[in-house]
């Protein structure tokens, strides 16, 4: 049987996540979604931003 070549996943820390958005739109949740729960976030006119805690091998991030 071959193995790919990863072999150990190694979780790194938080992460500081900021983005524009488009004009005139409001977030009202953004949600970890492998990890199933809501991120605390702030939103400034057309920035959002927010931290994701740690990330093992993937994360997906909504943001409704």
């Amino acid at each position: 049987m071959t193995r790919g070549f990863i072999r150990r996943f190694y979780p790194i820390g938080p992460q500081q996540v900021e983005f524009d958005i488009a004009p005139g739109k409001t977030i009202s949740d953004v949600r970890a979604l492998r990890a199933s729960r809501s991120l605390p976030f702030t939103q400034s006119d057309r920035a959002v931003s927010f931290e994701v805690p740690s990330v093992t091998d993937y994360e997906v991030i909504a943001l409704t």
